[in-house]
């Protein structure tokens, strides 16, 4: 799989402009150079037209491609209209691509992915904001990279800098990871690769991050309460903290709940009894604390991991152990079909929970690194108060007290 990654415009050619001296080719250059690092990790050889400022002419860009046997072509882009109302992406296909096929295909995916993962809507043009266009006789495609290059090829138009919220996007980090998170999953989907997210492992956030992210999609305060939690139980069984908590995040509605599950059932997972008649409130499992409740989804998944459970498990993990498939399930794509009926339940996890979730940006200043030392500060602490404790019970249980 060789993507060819096109970063528009370049050095003397600055694109279009946004207040504040911003240019295109600065902003099409930076959403290139992540991009290439998330492609790269998930297997797929990058090649870049330019990974620095300097000029490039269409048919130098498509040579390179051609040169290189790229199996497809994105062009990076950010888009200026007269009217600065306009804004959203959108993507560009050659005018001989059907629905099904090549760049047309390609370009879906990324509108599609894009929408879903920035919670922005494309610009509403063509078919969703997916078009083509012909040249002026009508026998070829108008724009040069895409007639030029011998493999499917997109031009993608990822906002407006005319549009102050747009431009305002465009040059702001965490939004430029989060596009090159949502490129990278069209991508994925186009090739057909089996995304794998492991669900056993070290944390790869903090706690805080996991808040920011969970506050910026409105989660009600008891949600965020359990953060810490989630990530102290997590660390302590080998489940990875970001699956548990974005799986909460469906199950509850970033804790709003509104749903079977009520609250004050401590239940962050939806989470069954042993042997429940129908789809009630009653039909859920119940747990004294929020505390209880989060170990019961850690065991839960231990069940479907693999992971040795921590403490007493809930009786519903006595039933996922006693099925062929328990303890095989590593990855989150694979909980479909088992946790719900829904083949595409650990797929929809992934996509609308768990990457925009790792998309966070993570602020590198002093404040938050003080909040990560106090946290494992804490987490040190607390262990060796829960070894204490299961001492002194042990002495207990053998006295005569």
């Amino acid at each position: 799989m060789r993507v060819c990654l096109d970063p528009g415009h370049g050095g003397r050619d600055m694109g279009a402009s946004a207040v504040g001296d911003r240019y295109e080719k600065e902003s099409n250059l930076r959403c290139a150079l992540l991009l290439r690092t998330r492609l790269e990790e998930m297997g797929v050889a990058v090649l870049l037209t330019r990974s620095d400022d300097r000029d490039l002419g269409l048919a130098e860009r498509a040579e390179l491609a051609n040169s290189w046997l790229a199996d497809v072509f994105i062009s990076l882009h950010a888009d200026w209209a007269p009217n600065s109302a306009a804004q959203g992406h959108h993507a560009i296909h050659s005018v001989f691509s059907s629905p099904a096929q090549g760049s047309n295909r390609l370009a879906r995916f990324l509108v599609d992915y894009l929408t879903e993962m920035t919670g922005r809507d494309p610009w509403p043009r063509g078919d969703r904001g997916v078009w083509s266009r012909w040249n002026s006789v009508g026998d070829a495609d108008y724009y040069g990279v895409i007639r030029m290059t011998q493999m499917p090829a997109v031009i993608l138009e990822r906002g407006f800098l005319s549009n102050a919220e747009d431009a305002d996007l465009l040059f702001d980090d965490s939004f430029l990871q989060m596009q090159a998170e949502a490129i990278t999953a069209a991508v994925s989907a186009y090739f057909g690769i089996p995304k794998v997210t492991p669900i056993v492992g070290q944390p790869e956030l903090s706690a805080a991050e996991a808040v920011r992210w969970a506050r910026g999609n409105g989660a009600h305060e008891r949600f965020t309460d359990v953060a810490d939690e989630y990530w102290l139980l997590g660390t302590r069984i080998g489940i990875r903290p970001e699956i548990a908590y974005a799986q909460s995040a469906r199950e509850t509605g970033f804790g709003h709940y509104g749903g079977i599950v009520r609250p004050e059932q401590n239940n962050w997972a939806g989470i069954k009894t042993a042997d429940p008649t129908g789809d009630r409130p009653e039909d859920h499992q119940s747990f004294d604390t929020p505390g209880e409740g989060i170990r019961a989804h850690y065991n839960h998944l231990a069940a479907y991991a693999g992971v040795e459970p921590l403490g007493e498990p809930h009786p519903r993990y006595h039933l996922v152990m006693s099925l062929p498939w328990a303890g095989m399930i590593g990855h989150v794509e694979e909980m479909g079909g088992r946790w719900t009926p829904d083949p595409d339940y650990g797929r929809d996890i992934v996509r609308r929970y768990i990457q925009p979730l790792m998309a966070t940006a993570v602020p590198d200043d002093d404040d938050d690194m003080v909040s990560r030392e106090t946290y494992e500060a804490c987490r040190k602490r607390v262990e060796e108060l829960q070894e204490r404790f299961r001492t002194i019970r042990e002495i207990a249980e053998d006295s005569d007290w």
